[in-house]
């Protein structure tokens, strides 16, 4: 079985990938999730690069997971990315990152909803793209069904349903596929 190790920006998509990538991956259980997310947006670049170099030195399968956000490409996003939050230079053999890179949703909460089955426990009226969703329209959903973001988020992940999601957002399904899921 392969160990795997996803450095993912924020703590929503480090929740997604742990709470529903990982078990799908094989990786189980909450001491393996949290040897298998780490969440970079608060690491200074060089630590960045070195947990990244380290966990590829360590046998890992390692990815770095990037949002488009307001890039034009994913070239440019993965610089942006790279440039933000990690600094290779100075390692004597950086690793090599075209597969390790994989750019994803201008925003998590389009994969969130896209999971959404029609007969929720939360009222949420399912979508049949979200490929266009942000994180300001889910928070004005919370809003309209008198939610909190977090109860969303976590009631979401309980009844999520993966394949389904995978047809309904193509950022999802690209992922999905580059993970062999």
């Amino acid at each position: 079985m392969l160990n795997f190790r996803f450095f993912a920006e924020g703590p929503r998509d480090a929740d997604f990938i742990a709470q529903l990538v990982l078990p799908l991956l094989g990786v189980s259980g909450f001491a393996g999730w949290d040897e298998s997310v780490v969440t970079y947006s608060g690491l200074k670049p060089k630590t960045g690069a070195g947990l990244f170099y380290t966990s590829l030195k360590q046998g890992y399968e390692s990815y770095i997971v990037a949002d488009l956000d307001p890039s034009k490409c994913i070239t440019e996003a993965k610089r942006r990315t790279l440039k933000e939050h990690f600094d290779f230079k100075g390692l004597r053999r950086p690793p090599d990152l075209q597969r390790r890179i994989l750019v994803v949703c201008p925003e998590i909460e389009a994969w969130y909803l896209a999971g959404v089955v029609s007969n929720n426990s939360l009222g949420i009226l399912a979508y049949s793209s979200t490929d266009n969703l942000t994180y300001e329209g889910f928070k004005k959903l919370c809003q309209q069904l008198g939610r909190g973001e977090e109860e969303m988020y976590q009631q979401i992940l309980k009844e999520y349903d993966w394949n389904l999601a995978k047809t309904r957002n193509h950022s999802l399904h690209y992922f999905a596929t580059r993970l062999g899921l």
